[in-house]
């Protein structure tokens, strides 16, 4: 299968190629000309403007600025300075023909709309962090003793992990910045991991020892705690094979495909998203604990989606994608409010397990 069009052949109106910047080379020899006592003139090509007088007094698409090039950063030695623009401009590439860079590092004022994009990324960028952190009490916790098999929710973790998948190969189909949605790639590898280490469990078979391991950091284990549930082989490697079908059709089909295709199962991922998660609520609802995903790793998730709805609404103006955040606040945010009051303000002390009384 050939790879992809760089922009979605339909369904998806290709975004226009960004004006032409220059190298990050270029522009690391201009800052250091700066400190040179000697002017230095030549020819730099900065943002579709021509620069041929001497960068203390520089003209701009245009517009005179008789000032320094390049602002100065007291708090910044200036042997690092030079290698600055570089990393700001990848946070911040030419966006909808607004270049951020040049307002922020070259007029050292920006305006509204940058400094609103500028919030966007910075924020972007925290949450692609926490997406990544946000599954590790959960892994840690399963790994906290090598004999305990593992009680993962299975179909929310399946359910997440499609849902995820389907989210990455659209945003980076339709040229999303990376960090409007770069969270996403650590929840699918983490997720992964999880189901890997489930099914090698699984089919280390029901000889295996149980020992309980709470996942909530207020519960105390429970040595009689009912051992998660034994699948036979077929189950699991059915299930395990299933996940790896579905890699090869969204690398094969959706990915390389109409993006019309990769449309259609974001419509039926959003609803379908929504079982698991009333699953888990009805399961803490039930058993009045909320322990079956450690409770860190869910107020994470939350807040990620809080920030993620900011960042949308300001670096997409895809509506799949603001609807998808706005709505993926409501029931998590439920799911918070139960991990507080049942494993905080409740001690999550939960309710007797009727099979263990009889």
């Amino acid at each position: 299968m050939p790879p992809p069009p760089p922009f979605p052949a339909v369904g998806i109106e290709a975004k226009p190629a960004p004006s032409p910047t220059p190298s990050v080379s270029s522009l690391i020899a201009a800052i250091l000309a700066t400190e040179s006592p000697a002017p230095s003139t030549g020819s730099l090509d900065l943002l579709n403007g021509t620069i041929t007088t001497p960068l203390n007094v520089t003209i701009i698409q245009g517009t005179p600025a008789i000032r320094q090039a390049l602002p100065s950063f007291p708090l910044i030695p200036k042997s690092i300075q030079p290698y600055l623009l570089p990393i700001i401009r990848f946070i911040l590439p030419v966006f909808h023909e607004l270049d951020c860079t040049k307002e922020f590092w070259i007029e050292s004022a920006p305006g509204v709309q940058c400094a609103t994009l500028i919030s966007a990324r910075i924020l972007g960028m925290s949450v692609v962090l926490l997406g990544w952190a946000s599954k590790l009490p959960q892994i840690i916790s399963l790994l906290s003793t090598a004999k305990a098999r593992m009680d993962l929710p299975l179909i929310p973790t399946i359910v997440e992990l499609f849902g995820w998948t389907l989210i990455a190969l659209y945003n980076v189909r339709i040229g999303t910045f990376w960090t409007a949605f770069g969270e996403g790639f650590g929840i699918i590898v983490t997720n992964i991991f999880l189901m890997i280490l489930w099914g090698l469990q699984q089919l280390r078979g029901p000889e295996t020892s149980y020992m309980a391991v709470s996942t909530a950091s207020t519960v105390v284990p429970d040595p009689n705690e009912e051992a998660p549930r034994q699948y036979s082989r077929v189950v699991v490697l059915s299930i395990l094979s299933g996940i790896a079908v579905f890699y090869v059709f969204a690398y094969t089909v959706l990915w390389g495909g109409p993006i019309i295709i990769l449309q259609g199962f974001l419509g039926v991922n959003a609803p379908l998203g929504l079982v698991p998660v009333f699953t888990l609520m009805y399961g803490n609802y039930v058993r009045k604990r909320a322990d079956s995903i450690p409770g860190l790793t869910i107020i994470m998730g939350w807040l990620c989606g809080f920030i993620r709805s900011f960042t949308s609404f300001v670096e997409t103006t895809d509506i799949l994608m603001r609807i998808g955040c706005v709505a993926g606040l409501i029931l998590p945010g439920i799911l918070v409010w139960q991990v507080i009051y049942y494993e905080y303000i409740c001690g999550a002390q939960g309710i007797p397990n009727p099979k263990k009384a009889s």
